[in-house]
């Protein structure tokens, strides 16, 4: 036996350990791997219901066509944000076309759980919006800075030129 509490402390983790691989012997050892997939749709429409992806406890994501695993469905609904009334047609012409992207509630539900619900930014349902050619004039500089995903507008900085 042991003499003093550390002996003691350390002969227990070590049956601990060995109880611990000999019972991984007979009922296996559990993995846990996390992955982040990123999917791109490009709605023409509002989506109701739509398969997104299939999902497999085996093969993990799956395509909408393979049947291998459970469905995965997206909804997407248009918030109809307040549409901006057209102006003159020249100011189309002579301006830089930039997206004014909409509002859209997205859904993503498997077994009838909501595993997603927010509001997102969607290009397809905004609008097109023109910068007035004022802006671009010979006595500064305009640096303009767009959205890469929805082309929305996101700053425009003035530099005035010295002399």
């Amino acid at each position: 036996m042991p003499k003093d509490g550390e002996q003691l402390r350390i002969m227990l983790e070590k049956l601990e350990e060995q109880e611990r691989a000999m019972t991984e012997m007979f009922t296996g050892t559990k993995t846990k791997e996390e992955k982040t997939h990123v999917l791109r749709i490009t709605p023409g429409k509002e989506m109701k219901g739509e398969v997104l992806f299939r999902f497999s406890k085996k093969l993990g994501i799956l395509g909408a066509n393979n049947l291998a695993g459970e469905p995965v469905y997206v909804s997407l609904t248009n918030l109809k944000t307040l549409n901006i009334p057209a102006e003159d047609k020249k100011k189309e012409l002579e301006g830089i076309a930039y997206n004014v992207p909409g509002k859209a509630q997205i859904v993503i539900e498997r077994n009838n759980e909501e595993l997603v619900k927010e509001d997102i930014s969607v290009t397809q349902f905004g609008t097109l919006e023109y910068l007035a050619p004022q802006l671009f004039d010979k006595k500064s500089t305009i640096k303009v800075l767009f959205d890469p995903s929805t082309g929305g507008l996101i700053k425009v900085d003035r530099e005035e030129e010295s002399k």
